[in-house]
């Protein structure tokens, strides 16, 4: 008997259809309307739940891209609609990378067999949703990038072993109180690798993985550090770490340098 595989982003178990990606990054309403091709009890809160993690993630400035300030990026969820087979949901001020959209696919795969999703329309602007979603994950990388305009050094080292060590210099001494909401940021960007956000070409959403290092995010002096280990999934769901960074530079202590090594 053969295993059925996983399903991921190229072999998609439903169709996705959208009417621009700009949308994402304007800070409109989207309407995201979900059909069934049956309906269980468990849809509505399995739904509910993955779109509050997605959510999440987008406040903490992990998927603001390349472009927009991580900083001035997020949106909220406003209301969830059962009716008939289908569930209608509101994402309000949406300002992230259209690239967030597949981080929210890849959470919605490993549900799949339960939720029995047979499309996905995401609507923005009033426009009619009329291209359907192609990936190819040997192409450049369809996450969001690291914001282009950083306002400390950043140094990238490209680890390869699978760990990661996030080293940044504050401008001043950091206390406890500092870092707490960096910590619920990053732990929030860890539930998301776990839940499959960010598949890789090799690896099906279901499959991803990553391990924080026991310690958490450490505080010593002016310096912070957090490293995460045997990470299986894209290695650009860092930049979004990077992001995470940028938005406690701005709204808790600056950073003078910020590493990966």
């Amino acid at each position: 008997m053969t295993t059925p595989m996983s399903p991921t982003l190229c072999t998609l178990p439903f169709v996705v259809r959208y009417s621009s990606p700009a949308m994402w990054a304007t800070g409109g309403d989207i309407t995201i309307h979900v059909q069934f091709s049956s309906t269980g009890l468990e849809c509505p809160q399995i739904l509910s739940q993955t779109f509050e993690l997605f959510v999440r993630l987008a406040q903490t400035g992990a998927l603001a891209g390349r472009s927009i300030e991580p900083w001035e990026s997020g949106l909220t969820l406003e209301s969830i609609q059962t009716k008939d087979g289908s569930m209608r949901l509101k994402l309000l001020g949406c300002r992230v990378d259209a690239g967030s959209l597949y981080v929210l696919l890849n959470l919605l795969l490993p549900h799949h067999e339960i939720l029995g999703i047979s499309s996905i329309d995401v609507i923005g602007h009033g426009a009619l949703p009329t291209e359907q979603i192609s990936v190819d994950l040997d192409d450049e990388s369809i996450y969001p990038g690291i914001y282009e305009r950083l306002p400390f050094e950043f140094i990238d080292e490209e680890p390869e072993s699978g760990a990661y060590t996030f080293q940044a210099r504050c401008s001043a001494r950091v206390s406890e109180q500092d870092i707490e909401p960096l910590a619920i940021a990053l732990n929030t960007w860890v539930e998301v690798v776990l839940a499959g956000g960010y598949e890789m070409s090799s690896i099906a959403p279901i499959d991803s993985y990553v391990e924080p290092s026991e310690d958490g995010l450490i505080a010593f002096g002016s310096m912070l550090e957090w490293t995460i280990f045997k990470l299986r999934a894209d290695p650009e769901s860092t930049n979004g770490i990077v992001n995470i960074f940028a938005v406690f530079h701005n709204r808790m202590l600056p950073l003078v340098t910020l590493e990966i090594i």
